[in-house]
């Protein structure tokens, strides 16, 4: 009796671009009679469930039985999303990006958010995949506008531009006067925001 050494077979090929699953080729591989140890890995290029590589060199001959790993994508790896609103918008920034995320940052007023800080994020909670897209809209502050100048106007002429570009007044009047505004204070073409007294020197 001639013995023939160890029975050796072919590892079967995969597609190297991708488009192998992992099902396929492990049923491939039983049918040549190989065992399989699966390694499953993230991959930011290769879809989930396919196969990107083996231990082994496809088409070559090895010895009948043996086992072959095959790394598996599960696909590219999961990002957590940190939620930011109302925090510096610069930092936020700086964060997502490290993260991997594209971030697209817009800017808006606010009355209520300070200038810098995050007004709003477009994916808030949950994870997701390097590239993936965040939009975070930044506030620049308060919009401010010109104080009207209403000296030697009427008070209720006074009153009247004023609210008509959103701004309060407090009169301060002399006893038996005309009526007529002499000073301000803020000054005419100060620059503040909508809601902001602007007291009225009355003669």
């Amino acid at each position: 009796h001639v013995s023939m050494g160890k029975h050796e077979a072919i590892v079967p090929t995969f597609d190297p671009a991708g488009t192998t699953s992992f099902a396929d080729y492990q049923k491939a591989l039983a049918a040549a009679g190989f065992g399989v140890v699966e390694d499953d890995v993230y991959d930011a290029t290769c879809p989930q469930g396919i196969v990107s590589a083996i231990d082994q060199t496809a088409g070559q001959k090895i010895d009948y039985g043996k086992s072959v790993t095959v790394t598996v994508s599960k696909g590219p790896e999961p990002i957590p999303i940190v939620y930011y609103t109302g925090k510096n918008g610069a930092d936020a920034q700086a964060a997502l990006a490290a993260a991997g995320f594209n971030v697209t940052v817009t800017q808006d007023y606010s009355d209520s958010v300070p200038a810098g800080a995050v007004i709003s994020q477009s994916r808030t909670s949950g994870t997701g995949v390097k590239g993936d897209s965040i939009t975070l809209d930044v506030s620049k502050g308060q919009q401010l506008f010109a104080v009207p100048d209403v000296r030697g106007k009427k008070t209720d002429v006074a009153k009247q531009l004023l609210a008509a570009q959103g701004f309060k007044w407090s009169v301060l009047a002399a006893p038996f006067g005309p009526g007529d505004v002499y000073d301000q204070s803020p000054e005419p073409g100060t620059m503040k925001p909508k809601g902001t007294t602007v007291t009225l020197y009355v003669v």
